[in-house]
């Protein structure tokens, strides 16, 4: 995300979701439209937790769900806490994103 977001897009199934601070879409094009709408940033990850679903969203496809918390800083503002939720779909031997939940933390 503070390097290489192209990269990161590809990443993404045909059809995922991505809810952003609570606004949210669904698709490939709104997902690009948003991260590349976003102004630059600094991420320091704090923690993050992966574990397997009991069910998968996609079946026949096993899925992960990872948590990440730390900071962000956008455009060399003031840092601010967020946490994000991935669904990871494996498809191929790959992890490929199904959701993706980012949230800002109030001060």
């Amino acid at each position: 995300m503070d390097k290489a977001r192209q990269k990161l897009l590809m990443m993404y199934l045909d059809d995922a979701t991505l809810s952003w601070n609570g606004n949210g879409g669904k698709g490939k094009a709104y997902v690009m439209n948003l991260i590349l709408a976003i102004p630059p940033t600094q991420h320091e990850v704090a923690s993050f937790d992966a574990v397997p679903m009991i069910v998968d969203p996609l079946p026949g496809r096993p899925s992960i769900m990872i948590l990440v918390a730390g900071s962000v800083r956008f455009d060399k503002g003031k840092e601010k806490a967020f946490q994000q939720s991935f669904v990871l779909v494996i498809e191929e031997g790959k992890g490929r994103i199904y959701s993706d939940v980012f949230r800002l933390q109030d001060e």
